[in-house]
């Protein structure tokens, strides 16, 4: 069995800075796939957003459900998608932060569903994603569309995390299946 968390925005939906407007969501090509064939493979999947635009002021809560909730619109699945959902909206971050790189949300999960380290995985498009998943002694797998405008640090993911880097859902999907034949 896998469990596998994804970051949301330059994970599952291009990334826009301080996203608030359902309207504004563009979905990464391979999303829906990358969902539908874990989803047929009966992984469970979980989400792991940090949303500081919440505590900055800039948007409420509501509006990253309602972006959210366009989200698995848009990937179109006839399917509970996500087990769980965590937006962690505190910037910066307390002492008890839902914040990745922080584990909180990564342990209540292990703790909740009886995880081994090596049956969870996190997907994401930024260091502190990957940061989490390593603090976790978990799999972690970066994707970067955008190379002049990536938010991993090569150095710090590869070398020191030892994950691996993509340029697209597909080369993850097929290299975490594979990995499970």
């Amino acid at each position: 069995m896998r469990y596998i968390i994804f970051d949301r925005d330059g994970t599952l939906i291009k990334h826009k800075k301080y996203l608030h407007k359902p309207e504004d969501i563009e979905l990464i090509p391979g999303s829906r796939d990358i969902i539908l064939s874990f989803l047929k493979k009966g992984y469970l999947l979980f989400l792991h957003t940090n949303q500081s635009g919440v505590s900055r002021g800039y948007f409420k809560i509501e509006d990253v459900k309602k972006c959210n909730e366009q989200m698995i619109e848009l990937l179109n699945i006839n399917s509970k998608i996500f087990e769980d959902v965590c937006i962690a909206t505190d910037y910066p971050p307390g002492l008890d932060s839902y914040r990745k790189p922080s584990t909180k949300y990564g342990l209540e999960l292990i703790k909740k569903y009886k995880i081994e380290s090596s049956q969870l995985i996190y997907i994401g498009d930024n260091t502190s994603d990957l940061e989490t998943a390593y603090k976790l002694n978990c799999i972690g797998y970066g994707i970067c569309l955008d190379k002049k405008n990536s938010f991993l640090d090569k150095d710090i993911v590869t070398k020191r995390f030892n994950f691996t880097i993509h340029d697209s859902l597909s080369e993850i999907k097929n290299e975490i299946i594979k990995n499970d034949n």
